[in-house]
């Protein structure tokens, strides 16, 4: 049985026993072209399509705009969602800040909570105590309806 040359040997052989000559080969590349050219023949219109090939093409724009329709809503929602959870975002940013400094007045709250300065002037404030020996007057505030009821007037005699 014989063995056939593999083409990659076959090819080397053949090119290197060949001689190009390129002006040659030009010439022949543009007599081909030339003959393809003039040998055209125009294609015949093609023929309307069918019924059938119609409906066909119908249906599948129809399933491509389906598609595309789907698509386009899936985005817009997707879009939506974003914008809301940015908004949501810049909120709980807002809040955190504000939290942030109440609990700085906080802080300072309860380091003042141990001073007794502090301790005193809120006793005095919210309990009314008072050191022996102190004398605590209460003047009553006067509100402006309380002011017209011991004078007797009202808006419309003014």
């Amino acid at each position: 049985m014989l063995r056939q040359k593999r083409r990659s040997r076959q090819f080397k052989e053949e090119r290197e026993s060949q001689i190009i000559d390129f002006e040659e080969a030009r010439a022949n590349r543009r007599e081909k072209r030339a003959k393809q050219k003039s040998n055209k023949v125009k294609p015949e219109p093609k023929p309307a399509p069918s019924k059938r090939k119609q409906k066909l093409r119908r249906k599948r724009r129809r399933i491509v705009a389906f598609v595309l329709l789907i698509l386009l809503v899936m985005v817009g929602i997707s879009v939506g969602k974003v914008i809301m959870v940015k908004k949501h975002q810049n909120q709980v940013l807002q809040e955190n800040k504000s939290l942030k400094e109440t609990k700085k007045e906080l802080e300072t709250e309860l380091d003042n909570v141990n001073n007794p300065e502090y301790i005193e002037e809120q006793a005095r404030r919210q309990l009314n105590l008072m050191k022996p020996g102190e004398v605590v007057y209460i003047v009553p505030e006067k509100n402006d309806e309380s002011e017209k009821k011991e004078t007797g007037q009202t808006e419309s005699d003014k």
